[in-house]
């Protein structure tokens, strides 16, 4: 408890310091001569800077919404595409198993020789 004493009067004290420092700076008076600007310091003072952002701005938006038209066309004829490549799912037929024994080669010679033998 002793320590959170100490450290609020300490606290206390330096803010006291803060407040004549900060209520001392207004007294201080600049001196009468101006300083002399070079060309860089004038141009960042000057207006031009905001009216560069400005046109920087509303270019990249125009930019970036054409891109992004741009895209969503790609993307269409993508999936255009796809669809055209892609197999459509073919459904499986019943299997007859009459038609099969029918038409295999072996039912064939099997019914060959079931002629000649009834010949």
């Amino acid at each position: 408890m002793l320590e959170f004493v100490f450290i609020n009067i300490l606290l206390l004290s330096a803010g006291l310091v803060l407040f004549v420092v900060v209520r001392s700076l207004p007294r201080v008076e600049e001196s009468g001569e101006l300083e002399k600007q070079n060309v860089i310091e004038r141009w960042i003072v000057s207006g031009i800077p905001e009216k560069i952002d400005i046109v920087m701005n509303s270019s990249i938006e125009k930019f970036l919404r054409r891109f992004r038209v741009v895209l969503m066309k790609a993307d269409n004829a993508a999936n255009a595409w796809l669809k055209k490549v892609k197999l459509e799912p073919v459904a499986p037929k019943a299997v007859d198993f009459k038609e099969m024994s029918e038409e295999s080669p072996m039912a064939v010679g099997v019914a060959r020789e079931a002629e000649k033998a009834n010949n």
